[in-house]
């Protein structure tokens, strides 16, 4: 397998028909409070954690795609895809 060369980017061979799970850790600035005395104590972070478990078929290939999302809401979070790589190399959603 070759190394991406984002260390962002990973790859892993799961045998098929074993359970696999990971997880996707973000963080992003959402404002800045105004009355704080320094730009550095005035940044606001949120903070995402997103746990993701599926068991992959055989001759099948998966990607994840973390993101930020909107809510029904209107709020933002975070969110993981999981996709089925196809042949044709369109993604469908698994």
């Amino acid at each position: 397998m070759k190394e991406a060369g984002d260390s962002h980017q990973n790859e892993v061979y799961i045998p098929a028909g074993t359970p696999f799970r990971f997880q996707f850790n973000g963080v992003g600035i959402t404002g800045i409070d105004s009355g704080k005395t320094s730009y550095q104590e005035g940044i606001l972070y949120s903070w995402c954690r997103k746990m993701v478990s599926f068991t992959p078929e055989k001759n099948k290939h998966y990607e994840a795609v973390y993101d930020y999302v909107s809510t029904d809401e209107g709020q933002e979070t975070c969110g993981v895809t999981l996709f089925e790589l196809t042949a044709d190399e369109n993604r469908s959603v698994s």
